[in-house]
């Protein structure tokens, strides 16, 4: 081997594996990073309910999964558990509904046994439950005989008029009241003489109206436990007297309450919440309140902290609106400031979604811990959107880097990737190009090895003598 092809291998090739040896030291310790980074479950939005929520949703998701200082739970496993959260309400509701049943059942086996005691206790428990599933209960049968047997039972106890007024109940709530007739095969004769007098009377005082509406609309009505239409929605000829109305939107949380009505107009509004939904928590007095509940979702999605968000119609804007965001430490209970950003166009809803992610991500420490709100006194918390030309506006990333967003959805991507690309470093300072040039060097040196070695022994021992001239 030649004196200049050692000195090649000697001193390049230790240079290139150090540089190698640094380069693997720094994917461990981006690895470290990543794997120590607190998981982040975002459980504030459906994607079900409107579609602008789900492109904010994707946004706001693709931006999270691209940092290096958390890591996202993933929508599957938060959709399972919202999932499961839904149909344990429906059960718990269903079951309840089921109890009523048997309370009814047991009350009736009571009263055929003249026990009027223990009829009227299962016939209460049976309303009771009913009242308290009332916004799942889709068919009135029991409901009706529970109220027409507890006043029977009040009759075989001699409180007539608790009786009657039981009796008077069950024709209110009874939508079929002006065509019913009792059987005498079950019923007797009193029984049916009672119900058929305050039948008439009831039936003479039907005139009040009653109006519901709900936000949003086109939400399913239940009245008295029978399904009537969708809102808004208006009813006519109704007895005066108690009712139960009950409201019901796919994604957001049933709405039910009991409302007296009077003669002439009556009207309901009810105001849909989001079913399952995490808002952000915006009073400090709730905060303590919340936590425990709200650490034990957190447990159950194995997350570290809860994104809590909503989106709403922003005020006095049309087709515009406005997402609320919030970060909750589940290690310590602590709640982050509430952001409030501006989607104007809904077409833009992704990109907005991204734009967020960063602002929210803002309330995290150099650790990964959320910041907590400490700010003054007062007791909403708001921070609103960095107003256009700041530092926050310069940092948004490239619309290119959201699925489904191109350049020719907003006009300002021009002025963002210029400065994005002003902030590029050189290529030279890149990992990259030292990789290459370490590559180049290091297969440079083994095709000169690889070269001297192949040569012949002979063509390296051959002595060379100059031959001095004969006379």
């Amino acid at each position: 081997m030649k004196a200049w092809h050692r000195w090649f291998v000697v001193f390049l090739v230790p240079i290139f594996a150090f540089q190698s040896l640094l380069f693997s030291f720094a994917s461990f310790d981006r690895l470290a990073v990543a794997q120590s980074a607190p998981e982040i479950a975002i459980v504030g939005f459906q994607p079900a309910v409107e579609a602008v929520e789900r492109d904010l949703l994707e946004g706001l998701s693709s931006y999270l999964q691209g940092q290096a200082n958390v890591r996202v739970v993933s929508a599957e496993s938060v959709n399972s558990f919202l999932t499961k959260m839904e149909l344990k309400e429906t059960s718990d509701a269903q079951t309840k509904l089921k109890q009523a049943e048997e309370s009814f059942r047991a009350g009736k086996r009571a009263y055929e046994l003249l026990k009027a005691d223990v009829a009227v206790r299962e016939f209460t428990a049976a309303l009771r439950a009913f009242e308290k599933s009332m916004a799942y209960l889709e068919s009135n049968r029991y409901l009706l005989m529970a109220y027409l047997y507890l006043g029977m039972s009040k009759f075989l106890r001699k409180k007539t008029k608790e009786g009657r007024d039981a009796i008077r109940a069950m024709i209110v709530l009874d939508p079929k009241r002006a065509s019913r007739k009792l059987s005498a095969k079950f019923f007797p004769p009193k029984i049916i003489s009672t119900y058929e007098d305050i039948k008439q009377e009831v039936l003479a005082n039907s005139k009040a109206t009653l109006e519901v509406n709900s936000t949003p609309e086109r939400a399913r009505v239940l009245l008295d436990g029978v399904r009537v239409g969708r809102t808004p929605y208006k009813a006519t000829g109704l007895s005066a007297g108690k009712h139960y109305v009950s409201v019901y939107k796919r994604g957001f949380a049933r709405w039910s309450q009991a409302v007296t009505l009077k003669p002439g107009k009556n009207s309901v509004d009810a105001e849909l919440k989001r079913n399952l939904a995490y808002p952000p928590v915006e009073r400090r007095a709730l905060f303590i309140s919340q936590s425990t509940a709200l650490q034990q979702t957190a447990k159950q999605l194995g997350a570290d902290i809860l994104l809590l968000a909503t989106l709403q119609a922003a005020p006095a804007k049309k087709s515009a609106y406005q997402i609320k965001g919030q970060l909750f430490s589940a290690s310590t209970g602590s709640f982050s400031r509430v952001e409030v950003l501006q989607v104007e166009n809904s077409g833009l809803a992704k990109q907005r979604g991204f734009r967020f992610g960063k602002i929210l991500l803002d309330n995290l420490n150099e650790q990964g811990a959320v910041v907590p709100w400490t700010r003054g006194s007062g007791d909403r918390l708001a921070k609103q959107e960095p107003q256009s030309g700041r530092e926050a506006d310069l940092q948004v990333p490239a619309l290119s880097d959201v699925p489904g967003i191109t350049e020719t959805d907003i006009p300002e991507l021009a002025e963002w990737q210029a400065i994005k690309r002003s902030r590029k470093k050189p290529f030279y300072k890149s990992t990259w190009f030292w990789v290459v040039v370490g590559a180049v060097v290091a297969g440079g040196a083994g095709v000169l090895v690889f070269t001297d070695i192949g040569k012949s022994d002979a063509d390296h021992n051959i002595l060379v003598i100059d031959n001095p001239s004969l006379p």
